[in-house]
């Protein structure tokens, strides 16, 4: 009883970890667009949505770049995590930076 619960175990464990390998790269081209887009609705907007919008633009970018870093060496769970949780938190400065510049 005891092999089969260590066996689903991994079995689940493996199957998590392959699943976060495989969505890093999409993970990634969703924060990639999403910073395109607020890209184009920082450059619409006024001076002063430019200027409330650059911090949050700048942030989403650094951690785009982390993010694709980590998911290219793919050695490592934890890394993948990791690329996953900057992908995501890029993606959340970049939809920031767009609400700031639309409503200022």
């Amino acid at each position: 009883m005891k092999r089969v619960v260590v066996g689903a175990t991994l079995t689940l464990f493996l199957a998590v970890a392959t699943e976060a390998v495989a969505d890093c790269g999409k993970r990634v081209d969703e924060a990639r667009e999403s910073i395109k887009q607020a890209e184009a609705v920082v450059n619409k907007a006024k001076e002063s949505g430019k200027s409330a919008a650059k911090t949050p633009l700048a942030k989403a970018k650094k951690g785009l770049l982390h993010a694709e870093a980590e998911c290219k060496t793919e050695k490592d769970v934890r890394k993948q995590a990791e690329a996953l949780r900057e992908a995501r938190e890029a993606q959340g400065y970049a939809e920031e930076a767009m609400l700031l510049a639309e409503k200022l």
